[in-house]
């Protein structure tokens, strides 16, 4: 059903951005940041717009400025879009460690 709403509250248009799991399995409510990052990460325009419709630019910005699973281009244009700082959006504290062995 196009632009219908699924069982667990998302728009069956999402399906795409979230391939590896079912919409039924997510709560927007509960799982809010991973509904954001992914839509922010992968989403479509139409995405992006039930994205600020559902959420509204102050939980956007909160999950941008806090996320460490978005990938260093989407926080970029993101931190921009939302007026955030550079130093913002490049805090070495918020990207995953590069180290591939742990130190005995």
């Amino acid at each position: 059903m196009p632009g219908g709403v699924d069982q667990g509250g998302l728009p069956s248009h999402l399906q795409p951005v979230f391939w590896d799991t079912t919409l039924d399995d997510i709560d927007p409510d509960v799982h809010e940041a991973f509904v954001i990052e992914r839509v922010l990460e992968y989403g479509d325009a139409e995405s992006i717009r039930w994205l600020w419709q559902r959420y509204g630019r102050q939980a956007i910005r909160d999950v941008v400025q806090t996320s460490r699973r978005l990938s260093a281009r989407t926080l970029a244009l993101w931190s921009r879009h939302l007026g955030l700082g550079e130093a913002d959006a490049w805090r070495t504290d918020r990207r995953p460690s590069q180290a591939t062995s742990w130190r005995h």
